[in-house]
């Protein structure tokens, strides 16, 4: 039931409030691990930070490691994460677990579990590490959010396996009209942040970027310009548009963006006046 509800977005407290003191009540060892990792997953996905019920998951999940399967290593390390409780032991056991099975991974899981742990900062290497070599197998089944979801996760963590970005290179340019604006600038900035230099890939996100920088954030606008710069890779149309985008909305620039924006111009040795008369 709490699956259904955060699949539509509703947060009904006391409904929450109910499940929880149920699961609590019967004890999640007597729950399958499809269900415990289902509720985690709801909870999670309506911000509901219930610690007594995350505590008693932990504690079933690292009695039962045995029991699961490649989605619930995803779907219980992303409710850590996404509620930002970084619970350890829990984490590590899934990564040492997930190791071994990493051939049983599909491309959700794995961008799912690497996403976990690069959003809690966990530099567990031998998780994301264990998974490469299935990873470059595997990518060409990604979809746009799990390409750049993995991507983002490595650059995050700092871990530069170029085998691995050049599958994802591969993969995204056939797929980038499927990406969405967040998508394009979290691969952009993964392959600037390890200095991977792919122009073909870029040159193609800048063409694809272009069209939708109306659907752009402040930060995107300053990332995607950033992130061309820090590798240089001029792209003039693009920064024309990123500069008319920026103008319109210069008032919700932050002061990360009215940084980053002027240096990447600046970088790429493009004088635009009227973006920076805005900026001043």
């Amino acid at each position: 039931m709490a699956w259904s509800f955060a699949a539509l977005r509703v947060l009904d407290a006391p409904l929450l409030t109910a499940i929880s003191a149920q699961s609590l009540r019967q004890g999640t060892d007597a729950a399958s691990m499809q269900d415990i990792a289902n509720t985690a997953w709801a909870f999670s996905r309506l911000l509901c930070c219930d610690y007594p019920l995350l505590n008693s998951t932990s504690a079933s999940s690292l009695r039962r490691l045995s029991e699961f399967e490649a989605p619930h290593f995803a779907s219980i390390s992303w409710a850590f994460a996404a509620l930002a409780v970084a619970n350890s032991p829990l984490l590590h056991a899934i990564a040492s677990s997930s190791i071994a099975r990493s051939a049983e991974f599909t491309a959700q899981s794995i961008s799912g579990t690497a996403w976990a742990f690069a959003s809690l900062v966990l530099t567990y290497c031998p998780v994301i590490g264990g998974s490469v070599l299935v990873t470059v197998f595997v990518t060409l089944n990604f979809d746009a959010q799990s390409l750049s979801n993995t991507a983002w996760a490595f650059a995050t963590l700092e871990l530069d396996n170029q085998p691995l970005f050049s599958a994802i290179s591969s993969a995204s340019i056939p797929k980038l009209e499927h990406f969405q604006c967040q998508n394009l600038t979290n691969t952009s900035w993964a392959f600037a942040k390890l200095r991977f230099q792919d122009e073909p890939c870029m040159e193609s996100i800048a063409a694809s970027a272009i069209p939708i920088l109306s659907e752009a954030s402040p930060q995107d606008l300053s990332t995607l310009a950033w992130s061309f710069a820090a590798i240089v890779i001029q792209s003039g149309p693009l920064l024309a548009a990123i500069s008319s985008s920026a103008i319109t909305s210069i008032f919700l620039f932050g002061a990360q963006e009215l940084s980053n924006t002027p240096w990447a111009f600046a970088t790429c040795a493009i004088v635009n006046r009227p973006l920076r008369e805005s900026i001043s």
